[in-house]
């Protein structure tokens, strides 16, 4: 939540996406990520990375998105890792 925001006034765009339609975080920062340009995306969870980015998929669903984007900035708990595209 926290990167998302520092990342909105950088990139073009952010993405957030996430496994839960609820997040853990402190509720005046969902609340400011919620009011922000950042699109939210629940619940969905990678199902692939593609060339020029990557599958998410609903969860417990057949549903599929694509979404072609430049960077990936993946954060699973204490784990954080970058990717980038081009």
């Amino acid at each position: 939540m926290d990167w998302s925001l520092m990342l909105e006034g950088i990139a073009s765009e952010v993405h957030l996406i996430h496994r839960r339609p609820k997040f853990r975080a402190h509720q005046l920062t969902v609340e400011e990520v919620k009011n922000s340009t950042i699109q939210i995306h629940t619940p969905y969870v990678v199902s692939a990375l593609t060339e020029s980015g990557l599958d998410l998929q609903v969860v417990k669903s057949d549903e599929k998105l694509r979404m072609d984007v430049d960077r990936i900035l993946v954060n699973y708990g204490f784990f954080d890792q970058s990717i980038r595209f081009n």
